[in-house]
């Protein structure tokens, strides 16, 4: 499992990278690549300063400084040469911030919480003090939180709420403070009563087995008064609970009161750049625009006039009687006849080479009955008996004779 160092001691360094007795001998030299390209830092930057100039000077100008007398000269002998991981840091300050946000039920009231109960929640990931001081002194730096000691003597540490820029104590801050400190001791209260009535409650039932009746009875008037000093608890716990959703209904209404103020500062300086008489002058405008396109559609939509329709009728009868005549002189006009001339193929000939002639031979052809071609008549026997008479003509014709009779 690789193990997230926050700090550690220079000079014990190799006893971790000890294998077999052995130590890599380039490890100086990959600490010294890190702590020029700042993946190492020292202690100190870390350590709390009286102010931001202090550590300004710190970062800006010592540090640096340090560090090109030490590339010339080398790092001076020190008992403890303690380096902090920056990017280790980091990682484990969103991790508490995580943590926070999670246990969140009041936005204001909750983003208070004592060092001492941080701690304990951050536990599992930081085991040593020096590393969680580190991890505060990071968290402060970068505007996540704030610490301040109050006069109980415990430091308090306060989160930034969602929305705020900065975070700061004010003197309304210690006053919820209290208030959830009450919160939590009457919870912690309540707990314990309730247990004890328990507990004398599971007395009295084995007295009442044992037969200790006087014992048994003793047990109940216990629980009994236990059991009433929990409800004055419980009920000063309620009143308490309703006194944090107020602030938090308060504070609810603190944003929205800035954000209506917002919303009047935008409107305010757009109104400065549109004024009344610029808007009265583009409705206006508009105005006459839209009745100009309520024109231009009356006009598009507008049926056709009764002339313009009578002379579209005209116009389609006119158009009805060309295609009527037009198809009876193409019935009345009949098709050319083929021509022949000897030694040739039949061809068909051009309707413009007809001469009046041609084409009066053409009609009386048309009009010739079969009578009028003198064909002879079609015999009225059959076949068969057709036949029979011409094998008897040629059975007794002489051609068929024998030569030798």
């Amino acid at each position: 499992m690789e193990e997230r160092m926050i700090s550690f001691d220079l000079s014990r360094l190799p006893e971790k990278f000890e294998r077999n007795g052995l130590t890599p001998k380039c490890l100086s030299t990959v600490v010294n690549q890190m702590k020029s390209s700042g993946q190492l830092q020292p202690v100190s930057h870390y350590q709390k300063s009286n102010g931001w100039l202090l550590w300004g000077f710190n970062t800006l100008v010592k540090q640096p400084v340090f560090w090109g007398v030490t590339q010339l000269i080398g790092s001076p002998k020190k008992d403890s040469d303690v380096f902090v991981c920056p990017d280790v840091v980091k990682v484990i300050a969103a991790e508490i911030l995580e943590i926070h946000q999670s246990c969140v039920k009041f936005s204001v009231v909750d983003s208070f919480v004592s060092l001492a109960q941080l701690k304990q929640s951050c536990q599992h990931l930081i085991r040593e003090d020096k590393d969680f001081d580190i991890i505060l002194t990071h968290l402060e730096r970068a505007n996540h939180i704030a610490l301040s000691q109050i006069n109980s003597g415990d430091v308090v540490v306060k989160f930034r709420r969602e929305g705020e820029s900065r975070v700061s104590f004010e003197e309304i801050d210690f006053n919820i403070y209290s208030i959830k400190m009450a919160v939590e001791k009457l919870e912690k209260e309540i707990d314990s009563l309730t247990s004890r009535i328990d507990r004398h409650l599971l007395e009295a039932k084995a007295n009442v087995k044992e037969g200790r009746k006087k014992m048994a009875l003793m047990c109940l008037k216990r629980k009994a008064s236990l059991q009433k000093l929990m409800e004055r608890k419980m009920g000063s716990l309620t009143m308490l609970h309703e006194i944090m959703q107020k602030i938090e209904e308060a504070r609810t209404n603190e944003m929205v009161v800035r954000a209506c103020e917002a919303g009047v500062g935008a409107m305010k300086a757009l109104n400065q750049e549109v004024t009344a008489e610029q808007a009265e002058s583009v409705m206006e405008d508009l105005d006459e625009a839209m009745a100009t396109q309520e024109e231009v559609n009356t006009v598009i939509s507008s049926p056709i006039s009764t002339t313009e329709e009578e002379d579209l009728e005209r116009s389609l009868e006119e158009l009805l009687r060309e295609e009527s005549e037009e198809q009876i002189v193409k019935k009345s006009h009949f098709p050319p006849l083929p021509s022949f001339k000897p030694g040739s193929k039949y061809s068909v000939p051009e309707a413009d080479t007809i001469t009046p002639e041609e084409d009066d031979i053409a009609a009386a052809f048309l009009n010739l009955d079969i009578d009028d071609l003198g064909l002879p008549e079609v015999p009225s026997h059959s076949r068969h008996s057709n036949s029979d008479q011409h094998r008897k003509r040629e059975t007794h014709s002489p051609a068929f004779m024998d030569p030798a009779s």
